[in-house]
């Protein structure tokens, strides 16, 4: 098995000395009936490739995660990229193949993506957002999933934390952790004891409440009967109450001593400051 290149049907030295290699190969396997795979890789990206040298999108997660700038030649061109794990998971296969083809010399890495160097840039500059904007990209799509594991591994080790905004108060504090367009987002509030937090109701809006520090009693009522539903939960059991829309609702910290009480909240949307979707109603 040999890695080759996709210049290895171009007329200069690096591709005429890859096509030399693919026919000595072919040669070898005609005379000795070997089986043999050549793989023209296009352009690998992932983890640990060293940036600065033949890899754009190491340059590139290497320079805008070190603030540092890039040069795009032309935005529009494109770039064909195969993922390090598909390379490594293909060439593991070729241990386990039992019958192949003699007569078959070429062979591809079965996923590839295409995407051009503006696009490119455009990605990796939002994946170094997040840490101001707290908004996730959309993981489901797997270039991105790809993209963002390589341009954390060109994080310094210095530089694999950061701080988050939380807003304090009498009560305690409040701070978005992660949002996503896709998901929602995904928040923490720390409530000191006997603290009622909420007394309001969502038309759209729908969150998930969980204890992972306390205890409390969460309290939802129908904004159009006068019925309390409590839940009584604490971090002994670790459960999530639903919070559906058109249902008013509160949290007590109820933990012992002075002790204070961490509340994990998702919420279906990303909170809009002009359109909350929250309505002072007491339970």
């Amino acid at each position: 098995m040999i890695t080759s290149s996709i210049q290895a049907d171009l007329d200069n030295p690096y591709g005429k000395s890859k096509k030399m290699a693919e026919d000595e190969l072919i040669k070898y396997s005609k005379r000795n009936n070997v089986l043999v795979y050549i793989f023209r890789l296009p352009n690998v990206f992932g983890k640990w490739s060293r940036p600065n040298y033949n890899s754009v999108v190491s340059t590139f997660c290497y320079n805008i995660s070190h603030n540092l700038d890039i040069t795009i030649s032309d935005p529009k061109r494109e770039l064909e990229l195969v993922y390090i794990d598909d390379i490594v998971d293909e060439f593991i296969s070729l241990l386990n193949r039992e019958t192949d083809d003699f007569h078959k010399y070429y062979y591809n890495i079965k996923r590839t993506f295409k995407v051009t160097l503006g696009e490119l840039a455009d990605k990796l500059y939002k994946i170094k957002a997040i840490r101001r904007t707290l908004i996730v990209p959309d993981l489901s799509d797997d270039f991105m999933k790809f993209l963002h594991a390589a341009y954390l591994s060109y994080l310094d080790k210095d530089d694999f934390s950061y701080e988050m905004n939380s807003k304090e108060d009498n009560r305690g504090d409040f701070t978005e952790l992660i949002k996503s367009n896709s998901f929602g987002q995904v928040s923490v509030s720390r409530s000191r004891k006997g603290i009622v937090r909420g007394n309001h109701y969502h038309n759209t809006k729908n969150e998930k409440f969980c204890v992972i520090k306390g205890e409390a009693v969460i309290k939802l009522r129908n904004i159009l009967d006068d019925k309390i539903i409590p839940y009584y939960v604490s971090d002994k059991k670790i459960e999530i109450v639903d919070i559906p829309s058109g249902h008013t609702h509160s949290i007590e910290n109820l933990t012992e001593g002075d002790g204070e009480m961490i509340l994990l909240i998702w919420a279906n949307e990303i909170f809009d400051p002009e359109n909350p979707d929250t309505y002072y109603c007491e339970v």
